[in-house]
């Protein structure tokens, strides 16, 4: 099962990591941005509050955590 959850996950984790890199090649993320990085923030969401036995972020405030993270790297006259 753990493997099986690793697979998925790596899967995941690509397709995401993909997609930031498709933004900032568009000019929508700062150049420079490290994909990997914005993963694991928005991932780290999610898992520390299970890490913790607390309740994970609801599904409707998924649009304002993925707005939060991402403007911290958008580019300069987007914050």
């Amino acid at each position: 099962m753990a493997s099986d959850i690793s697979v998925r996950f790596a899967s995941y984790r690509k397709a995401l990591e993909a997609r930031i890199g498709r933004s900032i090649e568009a000019g929508e993320l700062r150049a420079g941005t490290n994909p990997g990085r914005v993963v694991d923030l928005l991932m780290g969401t999610i898992v520390m509050p299970l890490l913790f036995f607390q309740a994970p972020p609801a599904v409707d405030e998924a649009d304002m955590i993925v707005d939060q993270v991402l403007s911290g790297f958008s580019v300069s006259g987007d914050r």
